[in-house]
């Protein structure tokens, strides 16, 4: 995986170090045999070119602006069933420190991974194909940015 930074921090071994948590955590799960993990990482943050702004209270003098190259910090994941936009986001259940676990035994479409970012900026992914749970490891170390928000690092562990 490769190395990213937040400030002047190196995590390139915190996010390799959750993934084997979450490995660890999802090869607990039992049951038959199954296909390796698949591990996803969130990207630590996204840089955006552009924002439309399309409801703007009228607030006298005041215009919206946006500053391209804008950077938003991973504040959060989540899982879904089906497409986000359905609006069904998946419970999930303490698995050791740091790490939340979603099974799909009852899910009837296919998750969607969910990594959160400031601004409201989310990326989405299918889960694995064929997956029946995931385990994600995050970390949130005190360096936050200047709203007080933000993960050191979120990775999923699915199989």
């Amino acid at each position: 995986m490769p190395e990213a930074r937040r400030g002047s921090r190196r995590i390139g071994a915190p996010v390799r170090a959750a993934a084997v948590l979450a490995l660890a955590a999802l090869s607990g799960l039992g049951g038959a045999a199954r296909a390796a993990p698949e591990t996803i990482a969130c990207p630590l943050r996204v840089v955006s070119d552009a924002a439309t702004v399309v409801d703007v209270e009228k607030i006298a003098g005041f215009r919206p602006a946006f500053h391209g190259g804008s950077a938003a910090y991973l504040v959060g994941i989540g899982v879904f069933e089906g497409p986000v936009s359905d609006g069904v986001e998946l419970a999930s259940a303490p698995a050791g420190r740091g790490m939340r676990q979603w099974t799909f035994e009852a899910v009837r479409k296919p998750p969607t991974l969910v990594c959160r970012y400031e601004g409201g900026i989310s990326l989405l992914r299918p889960s694995p194909k064929g997956a029946s749970a995931c385990v994600a490891a995050t970390q949130a170390s005190g360096a936050k940015d200047s709203q007080g928000v933000g993960l050191d690092y979120a990775v999923f562990a699915c199989q």
